[in-house]
C-alpha cells in the first residue's frame, strides 16, 4: 500500500467501492475521524493518503486478527473440509475466489477494492496456478 500527500480522482464506481470499504473498517473499529491517512487513488492505484504528518513510529492502521484472511479462517469456514490438505495460500486463494462470488459475502467491501489484476511478478505464477486448480475444483 502507498502511503502519500496527493491524490487524484477515482473513477465513480471505484470510489463508492472505496468509501464502502471505509466504511466498513469504520463499523470494525480500524478507523476512525482521528485515522491520519484517508484512501485516495494515487499513480500507483488505490493507496492511503496522509492527512497530516504523521511521526516516526506512529501507527496508521491496525487490523486486528478478526480481519485477517488466513489458513486459520478458511479452517473455521463452510469449505474448511473441501481445503483441508490443501497448501495454505491454495486455501486461502480458494477461499477468496468463493468470496468474491458470494453476493452475501461478509467479506465484500474488501474484495470489491481489490484490484482485478496486477503487473507484479509475484502475482504471475500464482495466477496460472489458479487458473488450473479452480477448474479442478467445483464448489
Amino acid at each position: 500500500m502507498w502511503i502519500g500527500h496527493e491524490a487524484q480522482s477515482p473513477q465513480p464506481a471505484a470510489a463508492a467501492a472505496v468509501q464502502t470499504f471505509w466504511q466498513w473498517l469504520s463499523d470494525q473499529d480500524v478507523v476512525s475521524a482521528r485515522t491520519p491517512a484517508k484512501p485516495g487513488m494515487v499513480p500507483q492505484g488505490l493507496g492511503l493518503v496522509a492527512q497530516r504528518d504523521i511521526s516516526r513510529n506512529e501507527v496508521v492502521l491496525e487490523i486486528p486478527k478478526k480481519l485477517w484472511i488466513n489458513p486459520d479462517v478458511v479452517a473455521a469456514s463452510e469449505m474448511g473440509n473441501v481445503c483441508s490438505g490443501l497448501k495454505p495460500w491454495v486455501s486461502v486463494a480458494l477461499f477468496l475466489i468463493r468470496e468474491k462470488f458470494k453476493e452475501d459475502s461478509t467479506w465484500r467491501p474488501y474484495l470489491d477494492v481489490l484490484p482485478e489484476s496486477t503487473n507484479s511478478t509475484i502475482f504471475w505464477w500464482v495466477g496460472l496456478g489458479l487458473v488450473f486448480i479452480v477448474s479442478v475444483f467445483s464448489f
